[in-house]
């Protein structure tokens, strides 16, 4: 069996701009299409579902902040068409060139722009819903702590929301050494199954286990 390839190195990005972009999700899906193969901005807006317009102005934010490179120009219908590409394949943004000069703060400020985005469609997702008052339902699963969940309240019944595409939920879980490390194999092989399709619309899956830094543990 021929051993795999080792990924090619990261680019250490050291730059605010290029800092911004690739730790804001929504800014760094612009970069997609040019990772793989270098794209034109027409190529780009359509591979990404959006306005060339749009898509121009992002390109444009890319090469000012170092992540885009133009890979070369050629005639087109009397007019100079450029292509792009990504400056590299994978990056890598060091904790001590962020603002937040700790692992803990590099890590608030890159979740909380996800959560964002989360937070942004479950809103989508209960709105269209309509089903009564919204709120979060704290519950006993019987293992002496309580489960929060997002929930709507209609007539004094308290339902969680648990839309076939939308969920959203914290819970503390007690388990094993050999347990903790199954768990984790298991969301990062859920994780590569749900990464293989560009097909459909993009939705945000949240994955995280972790030990649980609790007061005075």
């Amino acid at each position: 069996m021929t051993p795999a390839s080792p990924p090619p190195t990261p680019l250490e990005v050291t730059t605010p701009a290029a800092r911004e972009v690739l730790l804001d999700p929504r800014r760094r899906r612009f970069l997609l299409p040019f990772l793989a193969a270098e794209r034109s901005v027409g190529e780009a807006a359509r591979d990404l579902r959006v306005k060339p317009n749009t898509m121009y102005r992002r390109v444009t934010q890319l090469l000012e902040a170092g992540l885009l490179v133009v890979s070369r120009s050629e005639a087109r219908g009397g007019r100079l068409q450029r292509r792009y590409r990504a400056a590299a394949r994978n990056f890598f943004v060091p904790f001590h060139d962020s603002p937040h000069a700790t692992v803990h703060g590099l890590l608030e400020e890159h979740d909380r722009r996800w959560q964002d985005l989360l937070n942004r469609g479950l809103e989508r997702r209960l709105q269209a819903a309509e089903r009564g008052r919204v709120g979060y339902l704290l519950e006993d699963p019987g293992n002496g702590e309580l489960q929060s969940r997002v929930a709507q309240e209609r007539e004094g019944t308290y339902m969680r929301v648990d839309e076939p595409d939308a969920l959203s939920g914290w819970s503390l879980v007690y388990l094993t050494a050999e347990q903790a490390r199954e768990l984790g194999q298991t969301l990062r092989r859920l994780e590569a199954q749900s990464g293989r399709s560009r097909e459909g619309r993009p939705y945000l899956l949240r994955l995280a286990v972790a030990p649980a830094a609790l007061e005075g543990s």
